[in-house]
């Protein structure tokens, strides 16, 4: 876990509406702080490459991009032979 500490690069301007219901909102802040420090906490996950190059959770995806463009590859030319044989069968051969 990486814990980031730093400190505002502009003063904190006050919010009016927030003040007046600042004792009812939850404290964010489980660590004390200096005032003007604020604290950030950092979660880096690394999940496994296939092939050092795709992570496991595009695989799914790619697959998918993969059977639809195969599938297309194969369907399109046929429905495109089907059409033009209709259309020459119904109005002879058009140049």
């Amino acid at each position: 876990m990486l814990h980031i500490s730093s400190r505002a690069l502009s003063p904190g301007f006050p919010h009016p509406l927030l003040e007046r219901f600042g004792r009812y909102l939850p404290s964010t802040s489980t660590e004390s702080t200096a005032p003007g420090e604020f604290s950030t906490r950092f979660h880096l996950v690394l999940e496994p490459l296939v092939l050092s190059v795709l992570p496991m959770t595009a695989v799914p995806a790619l697959a998918l991009i993969v059977i639809f463009g195969v599938g297309a590859g194969l369907t399109v030319p046929t429905i495109i032979r089907l059409l033009e044989r209709a259309a020459f069968s119904t109005h002879g051969k058009v140049d």
